[in-house]
């Protein structure tokens, strides 16, 4: 009887196993998706950055060097400095090799610095998540009781009208 009942029982374990698999397959696969569209987002984020700002600085170099001419002051045309580099960067962020330079970047330090983005108590365990939960549950439990200021007794009072 014992033969008979562990081969259906170890098909079904077989099937469970896969099915998890699966689902890991398919979790992980979700995960690199919204991390996917959240890069490109990002992306065409900057790149409306880009249209907005280099609007704004034609707009502000025409005018600052057409002022420095007709006044004869050369100082005018300084804002284009500091302007310039902030477009060039954003330039290169939206449309340039920035991303790739980032992304080798980021890899270079989980690399040869993991130490640097390791989390500080560790890495998160569940049961760290249920005591943070129980706790953050007592201190809500705590002012919710322990309230005795003025404020407490009318929010106390508008519960009670309200039949709370």
């Amino acid at each position: 009887m014992g033969g008979a009942m562990s081969a259906p029982m170890e098909k079904m374990q077989d099937n469970m196993a896969k099915q998890q698999a699966t689902m890991f397959a398919r979790q992980v696969t979700m995960q690199r998706i919204a991390m996917e569209r959240q890069m490109s987002m990002q992306i065409a984020r900057s790149r409306d950055m880009v249209h907005f700002f280099g609007s704004f600085y034609g707009l502000a170099a025409v005018g600052l060097i057409h002022r420095a001419r007709a006044t004869g002051n050369r100082a005018l045309v300084a804002p284009l400095l500091p302007l310039t580099f902030v477009l060039a960067y954003q330039l290169d962020a939206a449309y340039g090799t920035k991303i790739p330079r980032i992304r080798a970047e980021a890899e270079q330090i989980l690399r040869d610095e993991y130490s640097l983005v390791q989390l500080p108590a560790g890495p998160i365990v569940p049961e760290h998540v249920n005591d943070v939960i129980a706790q953050r549950k007592g201190l809500h439990d705590k002012e919710d009781a322990g309230d005795q200021s003025p404020a407490g007794e009318r929010a106390r009072g508008r519960e009670a009208r309200r039949g709370r």
